[in-house]
């Protein structure tokens, strides 16, 4: 995969300005994060349908959840220390080995997994918060102010492109596994993914931080003097309000009106590919000075796709909703993403100060993950609820706030 890249970079680098390329240790985070991506969309997504599928319980769906959203954040924080102190890319390959044998104990566990899944979901966050602590923070050193927007735009294009294959093999190799027998199988090839992802990153260069104080206890200090940071946090808390109902609801809405987890594979396919195509011309297109635009496009037509859901629970009204969504969450989340580090690059401390935002933001980001999926396990005992609409509406009408916070660099 790194090699193909390369190639495809090499073939267009002609008709890229030169400070706009990626640098070969881009190219080569990019082929890594694929194999990451790609274990995640085959195992992650039908992680939670597992549980749901052994428990039809939506309460312990959302508490999961709501547990790997409260440690990933604590152990960004930790692991924020041990990049600074240490070296990031250390982080990140613990991360990646740490996911593997995430997957590994799910296999062993079997069906025991519903029964654990409050130390599952502890051990996933432990994870998570391993891996995308030095992941994100790869993602602001192998990228310039000038590339960035183009590196954002094929990270989402690989995710996406992991997610559009992932969910459909998961689908296919579920539906003809007996029993729960797909589920094993699944988590099998994902853990060979995570492992091919731990190996690859022996081929990147270590590069410990100069800046070896960190600097998280001045967080407050550092709002107060970074008005425009602070802002910034309340961006991703506002953001993380609907992006966490988003990351549970979804999946599940679509095993309830398709009922087989192969169509939730294959329906997932398009979306993955409206997400890709959208991915792919906003990284052409993308003008900084228009986040406040790209902004109020998204949060209204957030809100128009979860307005489907009002006339009723069917194939065409989710399908309606989640297109849209598809649509408007690789531009929304790559123009926050890049305004978010050309924040940090005019930070006091600049670099210095770069793995605590990192860790910072996704303490307020999780924050808001937190909320709306306890509003929706609070309000709502079922799928048919009412309540889950509405939440989904509110978090969508609140994204219009994040127009008001966002300010041109």
């Amino acid at each position: 995969m790194i090699k193909w890249i390369s190639r495809w970079r090499d073939s267009r680098a002609a008709a890229v300005a030169p400070e706009n390329r990626l640098s070969p240790d881009a190219v080569t985070v990019l082929a890594l994060h694929g194999f990451y991506s790609f274990g995640t969309a085959m195992a992650g997504v039908f992680l939670n349908l597992y549980l749901w599928r052994l428990t039809n319980d939506l309460f312990l769906n959302g508490m999961y959840n709501i547990i790997v959203f409260f440690v990933t954040p604590v152990f960004f924080v930790i692991c924020g220390y041990w990049a600074k102190t240490r070296d990031r890319l250390l982080v990140y390959r613990i991360g990646v080995v740490l996911t593997a044998l995430f997957y590994l104990a799910v296999i062993a566990a079997g069906s025991n997994v519903a029964e654990f899944a409050y130390v599952f979901a502890v051990l996933n966050g432990i994870a998570n918060g391993f891996y995308w602590l030095g992941y994100l923070t790869l993602q602001f050193d192998i990228s310039t102010n000038q590339n960035r927007m183009r590196f954002l735009g094929f990270n989402l294009i690989m995710v996406n492109g992991a997610g559009l294959a992932g969910p459909a093999l998961a689908g296919f190799i579920i539906a003809n596994g007996e029993g729960l027998q797909g589920y094993t199988i699944v988590f099998s090839l994902a853990f060979v993914m995570f492992l091919a992802a731990s190996i690859g990153s022996l081929k990147l260069r270590s590069h410990p931080s100069h800046h070896k104080a960190y600097y998280l206890k001045y967080t407050l200090l550092m709002a107060r003097k970074s008005r425009i940071w602070s802002r910034v946090l309340l961006v991703w808390f506002i953001f993380g309000l609907l992006n966490g109902a988003m990351l549970f609801i979804p999946n599940i809405l679509l095993l309830q009106v398709f009922g087989k987890e192969d169509s939730v594979g294959y329906i997932g396919m398009l979306f993955t590919g409206i997400t890709i195509i959208t991915s792919y011309l906003f990284s052409r297109r993308a003008n900084p000075a228009n986040i406040k635009l790209y902004c109020a496009v998204t949060a209204i037509f957030y809100a128009l796709s979860v307005s489907l859901l009002f006339l009723q629970l069917s194939v065409w009204t989710v399908i309606g909703f989640l297109a849209l969504y598809g649509v408007c969450f690789p531009i929304q989340f790559n123009a926050l993403s890049a305004y978010n580090f050309r924040v940090m690059s005019s930070m006091p401390l600049k670099g210095g100060f770069r793995v605590e935002a990192i860790a910072v933001r996704e303490i307020t980001l999780s924050a808001g993950r937190i909320l709306s999926i306890f509003g929706i396990i609070l309000l709502s005992d079922n799928l048919s609820s009412a309540a889950i609409p509405g939440i989904l509406l509110a978090a969508a009408l609140a994204q219009l706030f994040i127009i008001g916070l966002v300010r041109k660099l």
